[in-house]
């Protein structure tokens, strides 16, 4: 299993889908720089973490840390090379700000209550 750690910006609004067995995920397109130029990372998400990926947009810079699987494709006669990710998490300033208001609201509210 190869455990990875990638940032990058989205290339375009992650999608909602539901499988077979009626289970929902999400799926996604991530552009990561290198230093060779950037990669394609193709992200599917699960859970809480299909649920945060899917709040996102296009253009939005994230972290997503997961299970990992080297890909290549042919296009045009070029080899290129990516990655796809089972995300296991998701973390972008979106996110991270909801949480953060949210944990503010509830002390807010606590205080509030104690006064």
């Amino acid at each position: 299993m190869l455990n990875v750690l990638v940032q990058g910006k989205l290339t375009g609004d992650p999608r909602k889908r539901t499988a077979a067995n009626g289970n929902p995920y999400t799926t996604g397109l991530l552009a990561v720089d290198t230093a060779n130029g950037s990669i394609l990372c193709g992200l599917i998400a699960f859970d809480q973490a299909g649920e945060r990926l899917a709040e996102l947009h296009k253009g939005e810079a994230l972290a997503v840390t997961g299970e990992g699987k080297l890909t290549t494709w042919e296009k045009g006669g070029e080899q290129h090379m990516g990655l796809s990710v089972t995300a296991a998490e998701v973390l972008s300033v979106y996110v991270g700000r909801k949480r953060r208001n949210k944990a503010t609201a509830a002390q807010d509210d606590h205080a509030r209550a104690v006064a």
